[in-house]
């Protein structure tokens, strides 16, 4: 996703893939919240939600992962 991804039903299964948001910035997630949101690999060794250039300036950067 180089630019935005948005939740409007339901939660994103990643499995043992690498989903990365941003392009040389970390991007825009949008519509998540406890229904809505990203799900990694139960184990912690395959699937990631990955933000690309996140910077100070970029403040408080969102990652709406359940693993």
């Amino acid at each position: 996703m180089r630019k935005e991804l948005q939740f409007v039903e339901g939660v994103l299964y990643v499995k043992d893939n690498i989903l990365l948001v941003g392009d040389e910035n970390p991007g825009i997630i949008s519509g998540y919240d406890s229904l809505h949101y990203v799900v990694t690999d139960n184990g912690g060794t395959e699937g990631y939600l990955l933000r690309e250039g996140i910077a100070d300036k970029d403040g408080r950067v969102v990652f709406p992962v359940r693993r």
